[in-house]
């Protein structure tokens, strides 16, 4: 299977946007961990997430566990980023 995102790729977080099931976010833990997962639900103080990679089984995180939540807008390709080497 193909990763979701490659190696070069940016991913547009969008922190202003709601989410809803189904959504792809990106979830950061207290614990320094970042990661981008399907949003399922948040249900009881819990979130179900599904990886985004369907090698991997979904996770389960408390509340207090997670720190953001932010709906992902995009994945672009590193062709379309523009590098200013001026500075």
């Amino acid at each position: 299977m193909h990763p979701r995102i490659k190696n070069g790729e940016y991913v547009l977080i969008e922190p202003n946007k709601s989410f809803l099931a189904g959504d792809e976010v990106m979830v950061q833990t207290y614990d320094g961990r970042s990661m981008i997962k399907e949003f399922i639900y948040l249900r009881d103080g819990i979130y179900r997430f599904d990886s985004v990679n369907k090698d991997h089984g979904p996770i389960h995180l408390t509340q207090v566990e997670v720190s953001k939540v932010h709906l992902v807008g995009g994945i672009l390709k590193s062709s379309r980023f523009v590098h200013d080497h001026s500075k």
